[in-house]
């Protein structure tokens, strides 16, 4: 994993800023989730206690907070994504260019021929630029853990303790 990660980290490293800027969306888009169920904890607390300015500013919150996370999750997905196919491109440049300055005879011994290279070539980019693109996801799941479970305790922390407990045997 490491020789992996030592030849891909010349590659990433140039898409450092831009990497950063989609993790960053990709925790805004965490925590707009992680808020709704407090603002509507809130706005069924409103409609309880008839509080009509309350009930008419929460939806507008709630569909301002949905608006930045749908914006936050667009730019974090798309900028991933375009990074993840720069990156591809860039390797598949390169290999293509290394491809080119190989000996003939270097083809004529090769078990699989050309074709063999050429699959490979495109299976093994095509790995790379998805395990790129799924760093998103890797990188915004886990925040939105960590805020749901923020959440679950602030409403009850006693609740919380018994299901971190439970959920191990109940699995």
């Amino acid at each position: 994993m490491t020789v992996i990660w030592k030849k891909l980290w010349p590659e990433v490293a140039i898409h450092k800023k831009t990497i950063f800027a989609s993790i960053f969306l990709g925790i805004v888009v965490s925590a707009m989730k992680a808020l709704s169920p407090e603002l509507m904890r809130r706005l069924v607390s409103a409609w309880n206690n008839h509080d009509t300015n309350l009930a008419w500013q929460i939806p507008l919150l709630l569909a301002l907070t949905c608006i930045i996370a749908g914006v936050a999750r667009y730019f974090h997905l798309f900028w991933m994504k375009f990074t993840s196919d720069k990156i591809a491109v860039k390797l598949r440049r390169d290999l293509m260019n290394k491809y080119l300055s190989l000996n003939l005879a270097f083809f004529q011994r090769f078990v699989s021929g050309s074709g063999g290279l050429i699959s490979r070539m495109l299976n093994d980019i095509f790995v790379v630029q998805e395990s790129v693109h799924r760093m998103a996801d890797f990188f915004r799941e886990p925040f939105l853990i960590i805020f749901s479970i923020g959440y679950l305790v602030y409403i009850d922390w006693k609740l919380t303790l018994f299901l971190m407990v439970a959920l191990p045997l109940v699995t």
